[in-house]
């Protein structure tokens, strides 16, 4: 995941869309260790699931409660960070990078990221860059692939996990592609 945190504020969802609950002042960023905040969520650590999640509790999706201000228990569950870069983008954002296993809420992170520094945080920006072997760098957009002079390259669908299900683009409308991301 590549994600932007913006330090200061916290929400409801843990991200922007969220309702604000709280802002505070942001402490000079530069005055944070952020390589000790990475050390501290390096491996394994334990996280509760945010009420904003599409987990099930009795059936329905815990979002559905949280959206009728219920607040339900949750279990905290053991999760892995394997890889996490932390650098300033400005005063008030920090970038965010993370390798890290299912079931990660990488809004739960960069709350507690905020709550390590003093001041609160949540996610404004939120990109999933790899998933299995399918890594959106060795992707092209739509434009991209229409600028191609040849589609004889081999398309991954966004559906296949393990890349193995491939698919011939030369048959393919550009109608028909506009809704996948292509893996050349």
């Amino acid at each position: 995941y590549k994600a932007i945190i913006k330090l200061g504020i916290t929400s409801t969802t843990g991200d922007i869309t969220g309702e604000i609950i709280s802002s505070s002042k942001i402490p000079e960023i530069r005055h944070v260790d952020l390589k000790k905040i990475e050390e501290k969520f390096m491996g394994t650590i334990e996280q509760t699931p945010p009420m904003h999640s599409a987990l099930k509790y009795k059936g329905i999706r815990l979002y559905e409660y949280a959206r009728k201000g219920i607040n339900v228990h949750r279990d905290s569950r053991n999760v892995v960070i394997h890889n996490i870069n932390l650098r300033q983008l400005n005063k008030e954002n920090l970038i965010l990078e993370v390798n890290c296993s299912k079931g990660t809420y990488i809004r739960t992170l960069a709350e507690k990221i905020g709550e390590e520094i003093g001041c609160g945080a949540l996610i404004s920006s939120l990109k999933r860059t790899k998933i299995a072997d399918i890594d959106l760098s060795k992707s092209i957009n739509l434009d991209g692939f229409r600028l191609k002079k040849t589609h004889s390259s081999l398309v991954y669908p966004i559906s296949s996990k393990s890349g193995k299900q491939r698919m011939d683009t030369g048959s393919l409308e550009p109608k028909r592609i506009s809704h996948m991301s292509l893996l050349i």
